[in-house]
């Protein structure tokens, strides 16, 4: 039956393929030649014309269609020819083929009788439920469950009990089919009918469990207790589907029924139930979930913490609040979370600000890391005043959230608190402030100038910071303020100044940067001038020129294989035929040759920039080098690139 089944699926895929006809006079001339096709034709040939019939039959056709019923090869074809020809005299055709027919024959058309939902051959069908041909009689109890209707209805409950062990699961599944009809109807009180005498056959468990199904979406919320006995099941199968159900059942009063069974659950199964409830979305299990939350297994507390999470309502910030500070990590940890992920609403945030204004030093912190992982920014007002908080870890906490929180431009609190700390540690957490700050906000210069005019007056340890923090500034103030305290009296100052200078994300400082990088003589700004001089050459607004004579100069001052690799990085980022000079140069230099390598693949991308002669010598020269399959076949590559240009 499978086959004929997919054989019928690959019919209809031809007759959708086919082209629609215009007019109705040429549709009609059309059939006329194709029944004479079903008339005079070879057996081909009328497979063609039934497939065309299932477009353009009609009334005309169903005799000549109908005739080719019985033939072994053609009545699939000619049923799928009939079955599209909406027309009574199809019925009534194929139920006169009934009492002629056998086996498949017979099985075919009674499928086709129940796609067409006959109410009219219900009583027919019926009798072939105890037809001898086993295939038959499964064949009508699942037309009868698609045709549906009260005849077919009492047919098939009739069969539940008469029929032969063998075929009374086809007849249990058609029942449910039948049933599951008659729900989406609304017709829920036959459905339930049908549904309870199911579940009263001795039936295979997947039937069973069907039916149960069925009868809860049936009962609605009067079907809870029956969802809750199968929540209570050892039988895993029975409560996998109550599990679904709990999970899609609609109502809020399902939803109230189903938390006020969570107490007489085992702990496992109660930590299934809370899932499905969060799952619902739906306020009505709010009151029990927070209750769960408070107390009792850490599985079931940390599930309902999580579907506070879900339910998102602002009065859920207390409880999870309450949560987070258990000694209970696990619980802890999972309001935390749950703090975390709430929805970023006006009310939700109002109700963790309120929280950080609260009395213990604990639940402040959480939530002022709450407010900075948020990014809350409402709560600049809080946060400022819990910078004189008493303690510590909440005045650190808070200079955090500051960063995430605040503007550039309204940043004077933070800069305040740099030039003048109330404690030593104020300095570090409010140069972190302003450097989160500053590398999320595009227009940098109103924080620059109060940083700059803050400098002159700033102790050591925060004129350290300011520099620091100009360097992300950038800009040409900055700069020059940064260079003038590269000459400052105290050494501590023109240390932090001098490494911002090499670290200047421009390239505006290269020859100052270069200079240190070949005449200091502090072998550590050597190396991280050298390094920051390589960093400039990277920078896209450079022309191409430009940083080929930088990379000279820094490839003259690399004395180490790292700051040899980390010039290659540049030279393949430079398309110039004297930097595919160098890097080829650098093909034999053992401790770098890979990287070599690397720059030189990177700067045959731009075969425009490169003489194509000397490009495809270094590229032989790499391939007759390297023992690297993968840099090999890359250079193999490359080379066609250069040869198809020729």
């Amino acid at each position: 039956m499978r086959t004929r089944i997919v054989a019928c699926v690959a019919v209809w895929a031809v007759v959708l393929a086919l082209p629609a006809v215009a007019g109705d006079a040429a549709k009609q001339e059309e059939e006329r030649k194709l029944i004479g096709v079903l008339q005079t034709g070879e057996p081909a040939q009328k497979d063609q014309a039934c497939r065309r019939l299932a477009v353009v039959g009609s009334k005309e056709a169903v005799p000549a269609l109908a005739a080719m019923l019985a033939d072994e090869k053609l009545c699939d074809v000619a049923r799928f020819g009939l079955e599209a020809i909406p027309d009574p005299a199809v019925d009534e055709a194929l139920r006169a083929a009934l009492s002629k027919l056998k086996g498949k024959q017979l099985q075919g058309v009674v499928f086709t009788l129940g796609n067409r939902r006959d109410q009219a051959a219900v009583s027919e069908i019926a009798k072939l439920l105890g037809d001898a041909d086993a295939d038959v009689a499964v064949i009508a109890a699942r037309a009868l469950g698609r045709i549906g209707g009260a005849a077919a209805g009492k047919a098939l409950e009739q069969a539940l009990g008469t029929a032969p062990a063998a075929l009374k699961p086809v007849v249990g599944e058609a029942c449910i089919a039948f049933a599951d009809a008659l729900l989406v109807q609304g017709k829920r009180d036959d459905a339930l009918a049908m549904y309870d005498r199911i579940r009263g056959t001795e039936l295979p468990k997947r039937i069973l469990a069907a039916a149960f199904r069925g009868t809860v979406l049936a009962k609605q919320a009067a079907g809870v207790p029956l969802l809750v006995e199968q929540l209570k099941s050892t039988d895993k199968d029975m409560f996998r589907v109550a599990f679904r159900l709990a999970r899609e059942l609609p109502g809020a009063e399902v939803t109230k029924a189903l938390a006020a069974e969570l107490g007489g659950l085992a702990p496992d199964r109660r930590v299934m139930l809370i899932v499905a409830l969060g799952d619902r979305r739906d306020m009505a299990a709010l009151p029990a979930i927070v209750e769960l939350a408070k107390a009792g297994e850490t599985p079931v507390r940390v599930a309902a913490i999580r579907v506070l999470g879900q339910l998102a309502d602002p009065s859920a910030v207390s409880p999870l609040f309450d949560a987070s500070l258990d000694p209970q990590s696990d619980v802890a940890k999972a309001a935390q979370a749950c703090l975390g992920g709430l929805p970023d609403s006006k009310e939700v945030n109002d109700a963790i600000m309120a929280v950080a204004e609260k009395e213990g030093a604990k639940a402040r912190l959480i939530a002022i890391n709450t407010i900075a992982d948020r990014r809350i920014a409402a709560a600049t007002p809080c946060l400022l005043k819990a910078l004189d908080d008493a303690d510590e870890q909440v005045r650190s906490a808070a200079l955090r959230a500051l960063g995430e929180t605040m503007n550039a431009a309204d940043a004077d609190p933070l800069v305040a608190r740099l030039v003048k700390p109330k404690n030593p540690k104020d300095i570090q957490g409010a140069e972190a402030a302003l450097k989160a700050v500053l590398q999320r906000t595009e227009n940098k210069q109103p924080c620059a100038a109060k940083l700059l005019a803050a400098l002159p007056q700033a102790e050591v340890p925060a004129k350290c910071a300011v520099l620091g923090l100009l360097r992300v500034v950038g800009g040409a103030e900055a700069l020059a303020a940064v260079k003038a305290a590269c000459k400052d009296a105290n050494a501590e100052v023109q240390d932090a100044a001098i490494r911002a200078l090499l670290g200047w994300s421009s390239a505006e400082p290269a020859a100052e940067v270069l200079e240190i990088a070949k005449t200091s003589p502090n072998e550590t700004y050597k190396i991280l001038a050298l390094r920051g001089y390589v960093g400039m050459i990277a920078l896209k607004d450079l022309p191409a020129d430009k940083k080929l004579a930088m990379c000279k100069e820094a490839m003259n001052l690399a004395k180490r294989p790292d700051e040899k690799k980390l010039v290659l990085g540049a030279l393949g980022e430079t398309p110039h035929a004297d930097a595919l000079k160098m890097i080829e140069a650098c093909l034999d230099d053992a401790p770098v040759k890979n990287e070599a390598a690397n720059a030189l693949l990177k700067i045959c991308q731009s075969p425009a920039a490169l003489n194509a002669d000397e490009a495809k010598a270094a590229l032989n020269k790499l391939i007759g080098l390297t023992g690297n399959a993968n840099l090999k076949k890359q250079a193999q590559a490359a080379l066609k690139q250069f040869e198809k240009k020729r």
